[in-house]
């Protein structure tokens, strides 16, 4: 997985940490879970750009 890989990563960890945090409330869990979603799949794309190389 390259660096920008890693980064993305760890912020998909950050916001499912916000999102679980936030879920009891649920006022605006929904952004983070959009911007979560979002993270995960630039990681799946960078491990795809990775694998091809």
């Amino acid at each position: 997985m390259s660096a920008a890989g890693v980064c993305w990563f760890l912020v998909a960890a950050l916001e499912l940490a916000r999102y679980v945090a936030d879920q009891p409330g649920g006022a605006d869990a929904s952004g983070h879970g959009l911007f979560f979603m979002l993270a995960l799949v630039l990681v799946y794309l960078d491990m795809i750009y990775e694998r091809g190389r």
